[in-house]
């Protein structure tokens, strides 16, 4: 993963994860990124919020790789967040539907 391309920082909260991500998250940097947040998600048990305030781009492979994470997340009855996504990333999960799937915020709720 490239330190320019993708910064992840993780909030710890009382009942769940805060995890920002900042920067890109495409096809070059996303095996790097997927490895670091699956250690996140593994490294106990609480929901997670993820924070798009520093999100720039996010391709195909950056929301493939969302839901993995939401699948991942659901089978072991564990939830997911999505805050502060820009209009463009608001917009692409509007039209392909996936804001039906994810729940998305302006806020931690």
């Amino acid at each position: 993963m490239r330190q320019e391309d993708m910064q992840i920082k993780v909030d710890e909260r009382l009942e769940h994860k805060v995890i920002g991500l900042r920067g890109v998250l495409v096809l070059d940097n996303i095996e790097g990124v997927r490895t670091e947040i699956y250690r996140l998600l593994d490294a106990d048990e609480k929901d997670i919020v993820l924070d798009f305030d520093g999100l720039r781009v996010l391709d195909s492979s950056g929301i493939g790789l969302l839901i993995q994470i939401q699948r991942r997340l659901v089978a072991a009855n564990r939830s997911i967040q999505l805050i502060n996504l820009n209009n463009h990333v608001r917009e692409v999960f509007r039209v392909s539907g996936l804001d039906k799937v994810f729940e998305l915020s302006d806020e931690v709720d």
